[in-house]
């Protein structure tokens, strides 16, 4: 084969060789963007769903705190709230504080002296007792000097020791209502009452009942101002196991109560 022959063949393969090269190249800087779009598609995708989360993850902590600011605005207004609460009451505490508390057995001591001073240039009162009780003062009469033995209508002496018990109860102080409790011992009573007034309630509401109307008719008191009780033997003073006890129990408790 000629020398030229030879060249041109050799020259052809050549750029066979140097054309399919190429060509080869190509191909695989193709296939590897296909591959790196592939890889970015998948990385784009998993970022997004990694956004998607993180984006949940946000709404849901705005929403406690949302939540939680309310809540914390609640309690500062209830904080508030009991806050002036709390001073109205050390405020009313301090008004309170500097008011003068007036002495509840004040009014009861001075209707007590009162009382005591009335009964002194009184003889026919001697007998009578006076006491300061809890609710009022008390002015204690024996039945002895009001009634007759077995008897439950005020005796003559009996209505004057009441006129004169009434002269110095309209001349004190002292609340509308006189309360007159009529006492017995416990001896039941006797065979000229017991058909009439079986028990000695019985009885002591009788006496209680006509020493009020005696203050009314004979002492000029308003009957309205008068209130009539029979506690019969439901509150002695004394053991009834003696004769002096007994008589001791049979009484008049006139309660006198203070104004207001």
């Amino acid at each position: 084969m000629p020398v030229g022959g030879i060249g041109a063949l050799l020259f052809g393969a050549g750029l066979y060789v140097f054309l399919g090269a190429i060509a080869y190249y190509y191909y695989n800087q193709s296939g590897y963007h296909q591959a790196q779009e592939i890889v970015l598609k998948d990385q784009e995708q998993l970022l997004f769903r990694e956004y998607q989360k993180l984006h949940s993850q946000v709404d849901t902590l705005q929403n406690d705190l949302t939540e939680k600011g309310n809540v914390l605005l609640n309690r500062e207004q209830i904080l508030q709230q009991t806050t002036e609460s709390l001073k109205h009451v050390q405020m009313e505490k301090q008004i309170q504080a500097s008011t003068p508390v007036p002495d509840p057995k004040k009014p009861r001591h001075d209707l007590f002296i009162r009382l005591t001073e009335a009964l002194k240039p009184q003889p026919s009162l001697s007998e009578c007792t006076l006491i300061d009780g809890g609710e009022g003062v008390i002015l204690r009469v024996n039945n002895g000097l009001l009634f007759d033995p077995a008897e439950l209508t005020v005796n003559a002496k009996g209505v004057e020791i009441l006129k004169q018990i009434a002269l110095i109860l309209k001349e004190v102080p002292m609340a509308p209502v006189v309360e007159l409790q009529s006492h017995t011992d416990d001896q039941p009573p006797g065979a000229s009452l017991v058909t009439t007034y079986p028990t000695n309630w019985e009885v002591s509401a009788r006496r209680a009942s006509s020493i009020l109307r005696t203050l009314s008719n004979e002492g000029g008191m308003s009957a309205k101002n008068l209130k009539a009780v029979g506690m019969g033997d439901s509150h002695p003073i004394a053991p009834n196991d003696t004769k002096e006890n007994k008589a001791m129990n049979r009484r008049l408790d006139i309660l006198i109560k203070p104004v207001g």
